[in-house]
């Protein structure tokens, strides 16, 4: 060998069972998603559909698990987050999975409108708008005031509801 009056060492001994080889690192576990993740993925798997076009509450609660919201409008909705002092009013810096509420207006039908933020700025609507033309559910940025109306700002999703 070539180390003196020792073995080298990675050499294995003549006649000796090699070690076994090394097991590859294990990726860690994943960590579980958030409700507000796996509403954000829904919303975005719906990209397209017409199914929502005037029902947004229902949007927003379908991508939270729930067939209903438990409001009539997304009007309604608004009030019952503000009672429940909720609302981050003005605020643009919705975090991901939140609800983004617009004042009901001539704009959406005096009802209000809601939207799910992605974060930085955007969300995912029931529908969008390119001109005057009316699309199912797609990315918005939630400083679009042509389509939606004016906008009231953010609250997290209901506790109640679990989420999918």
């Amino acid at each position: 060998t070539p180390v003196y009056a020792a073995y080298s060492p990675g050499i294995p001994v003549c006649g000796s069972t090699p070690p076994p080889p090394t097991k590859p690192p294990t990726k860690p576990p994943a960590t579980p998603k958030t409700r507000e993740q796996k509403a954000v993925d829904w919303a975005k798997s719906q990209k397209g559909s017409t199914a929502y076009l005037g029902l947004c509450d229902r949007f927003v609660a379908n991508a939270y698990g729930r067939t209903k919201s438990g409001y009539l409008t997304a009007g309604t909705h608004l009030a019952a987050m503000a009672i429940r002092r909720k609302m981050f009013y003005y605020d643009y810096n919705a975090p991901a999975g939140s609800l983004v509420f617009f004042f009901p207006g001539p704009k959406n039908g005096w009802s209000g409108h809601v939207m799910i933020s992605l974060g930085n700025g955007k969300a995912i609507s029931s529908e969008h708008w390119v001109g005057s033309k009316r699309y199912g559910v797609g990315e918005v940025s939630i400083r679009n005031k042509t389509n939606f109306g004016i906008y009231a700002g953010w609250a997290p999703a209901n506790s109640e509801w679990a989420g999918r």
